[in-house]
């Protein structure tokens, strides 16, 4: 997982990750520890399903498959391509 970016209000932050590479279907944890500030290794276990449902939903939005890009937010590169569902809600 890579920190996409943090917000917060001295007391409350939320933190944006990135997980890549997507997880295998089952249970995933998240474990984290502090000992430093007194926060002992606690973790809470998730269904992975959630997240790779999430990255079905995906779409690339530009770039070229295979290709490397750097910006300063990060490195990416564009595996595979994703078409969009086609839509079965007739209109009225």
């Amino acid at each position: 997982m890579r920190l996409r970016g943090a917000r917060g209000n001295g007391r409350r932050y939320t933190f944006d990750y990135w997980a890549w590479p997507l997880p295998p279907p089952g249970p995933l944890s998240f474990v984290c520890e502090w000992p430093s500030h007194g926060v002992p290794q606690t973790g809470h276990d998730v269904d992975a399903e959630e997240i790779l449902a999430a990255s079905r939903q995906a779409r690339r939005l530009w770039g070229e498959e295979g290709r490397f890009y750097a910006s300063g937010g990060g490195n990416y590169v564009i595996l595979g391509r994703s078409e969009p569902e086609s839509s079965t809600k007739e209109e009225t």
